[in-house]
């Protein structure tokens, strides 16, 4: 008789921490060529010792190899392990697709965003002043992230036009910038992978306002697009690659006319982020039939403390909560429609006890001939 999963055991292997382990893994730049790679084959092999210690537990013969990882599954509280195996292995074919999408992009014959005066690399004599910059593959994960977040076909032309320009031997940078357009979200985005160079995302819908064009952008200085952006802030952000990139980087797809905070010289820094789960993206989506429990508690009016309690009284009924990826937002705790009537159900009869018990307490109330309640 199968039953074991009753909640994490203490005894190892757990194989629910295991699993959590893997997909709680953030998204780093530096290594997006092999993030959901080396997951696909922890995971793979963490399914491989749960089936091969699940024979041993429960020794019986199941008619496919399917129903073998599903018997193990369920014993040992795994349920969403085959859509946590599906969303990763669609993460690592999206990665592979990138390097093609990129290729496709439109070269022009033109230095995109041409560098200031100062920033030449090689002086009269010949020279060099200074080593290339490193890279970092920042326009892919750009791709990967319009993809995750925004719903963005990047294998579709029609949805993204990307183009790069050409460098020249005098110039400090090496590898020139790309110019990513979206019609929806309506963006244009100027993004290099040499890692001292910033990423510029402007909200096209203010850019037509003020009549600027791609075209009129394209031919600005850093320096230049910089004080436009201190002149009128409105028309996008200037993000600096840092440890919360992914972050901002969203954040200013989101809201690229939320006003950023001025740095000492003069240009504009990141904005702070809310940057919980906003680079995990080996957790599933939420499917469109579940609810956080975050709204949950907000439509409810209780406190977050009261769902707490309710959800760990009944634990046994209620069965693990997981996390996801919801379409908009940071990672959230969530509920299947079963858990979730659960409890609605709980907290409205929770309810109408402590309307009973008040009663009860205070006693009942009368309307005396004077019309005053007492």
């Amino acid at each position: 008789m199968q039953e074991r999963y009753q909640g994490d055991h203490e005894q190892e292997p757990n194989y629910r921490t295991a699993l959590e382990n893997i997909i709680s893994r953030p998204l780093v730049p530096e290594l997006i060529d092999s993030y959901a790679e080396n997951a696909l084959n922890d995971l793979i092999a963490l399914v491989e010792d749960c089936v091969r210690r699940h024979k041993s537990e429960v020794p019986r013969q199941y008619s496919s190899g399917r129903a073998a990882e599903e018997a193990a599954f369920e014993y040992y509280g795994l349920s969403r392990l085959e859509a946590i195996l599906d969303n990763i292995a669609d993460q690592a074919e999206l990665i592979r697709q990138l390097d093609a999408v990129i290729d496709r992009g439109k070269v022009i014959d033109q230095v995109i965003i041409p560098p200031d005066p100062c920033e030449a690399v090689i002086n009269g004599g010949g020279e060099q002043f200074e080593h290339p910059k490193p890279t970092i593959p920042k326009l892919k994960t750009l791709l990967f992230v319009l993809s995750n977040d925004f719903d963005v076909d990047v294998n579709d032309p029609r949805q993204v036009l990307l183009t790069r320009g050409t460098v020249n031997e005098s110039m400090m940078r090496q590898t020139s910038y790309a110019v990513v357009e979206l019609n929806s979200p309506a963006r244009t985005i100027f993004i290099c992978d040499e890692v001292k160079n910033a990423t510029y995302v402007f909200d096209k819908t203010a850019l037509n306002q003020n009549t600027i064009s791609t075209n009129d952008l394209l031919g600005l200085t850093k320096t230049e697009l910089n004080q436009l952006l201190k002149y009128d802030a409105s028309l996008g952000r200037r993000i600096i690659f840092s440890n919360r990139f992914i972050a901002n980087l969203t954040g200013a797809i989101e809201h690229p006319e939320t006003p950023e905070k001025p740095v000492k010289d003069g240009a504009y820094s990141e904005v702070d982020a809310d940057t919980a789960g906003a680079n995990l993206y080996l957790y599933p989506k939420m499917p469109e039939d579940y609810k956080t429990i975050r709204s949950l508690t907000k439509e409810s009016h209780v406190g977050e403390e009261t769902m707490a309690r309710m959800i760990q009284e009944l634990a046994p009924l209620l069965g693990p909560l997981n996390k996801y990826r919801p379409h908009r937002g940071p990672l959230a705790l969530c509920g299947s429609p079963e858990q979730i009537s659960m409890l609605k159900r709980t907290y409205r009869f929770k309810a109408i006890n402590r309307k009973s018990a008040r009663r009860v307490l205070v006693g009942p109330r009368y309307r005396p001939s004077n019309g005053h309640i007492s």
